[in-house]
């Protein structure tokens, strides 16, 4: 009942619940993302300053 309420508010434009539906779901995925998205925009930032950049991830501990 409660996921048709919030298809149903996404659906809809430019309501309260429309606006907080969407917020959540880029926050969401954001969260995932986020931090993929960040390192290649900082690679590919430093790749047009001339830097060549090599990442390595750093075992768990």
């Amino acid at each position: 009942m409660l996921g048709q309420a919030a298809i149903s508010a996404c659906r809809t434009k430019d309501t309260y619940l429309a606006v907080r539906y969407r917020r959540l779901v880029a926050r969401r995925f954001l969260e995932g993302a986020g931090k993929t998205r960040a390192t290649r925009r900082l690679v590919s930032q430093l790749n047009r300053l001339g830097d060549q950049v090599n990442l390595h991830p750093v075992e768990a501990t």
